[in-house]
């Protein structure tokens, strides 16, 4: 038998990400490595939750990422250009002999 996390803590943990997701995308108002960090955390809840029948899925939903003023596709465009520079500067730096 398993050891199981009382429904109340994983409640706790959830509410906790969706305010950490909240507030940052309202101050940044970008995707940030922490919201990210977040976001694969509350997947991973999600998956265990719908499992043992914890959590509703409405639960995992966050409205902020839903706010008219939160535009989504400019910033996947700024995020993916960034983590495609940085993915790609190793790269460039061995490519041309520069210490990246």
């Amino acid at each position: 038998m398993s050891p199981s996390v009382p429904c109340c803590c994983v409640c706790r943990i959830v509410g906790l990400l969706q305010q950490y997701i909240t507030l940052t995308l309202y101050r940044q108002q970008a995707i940030t490595p922490g919201i990210e960090a977040a976001t694969q955390l509350l997947g991973l809840l999600e998956t265990a939750s719908s499992e043992q029948a914890l959590l509703e899925p409405a639960d995992f939903y966050n409205d902020a990422v839903n706010e008219p003023d939160f535009n989504i596709k400019e910033d996947y465009k700024r995020w993916s250009s960034v983590r495609g520079a940085a993915a790609a500067a190793p790269y460039w730096g061995r490519q041309f002999g520069s210490a990246v």
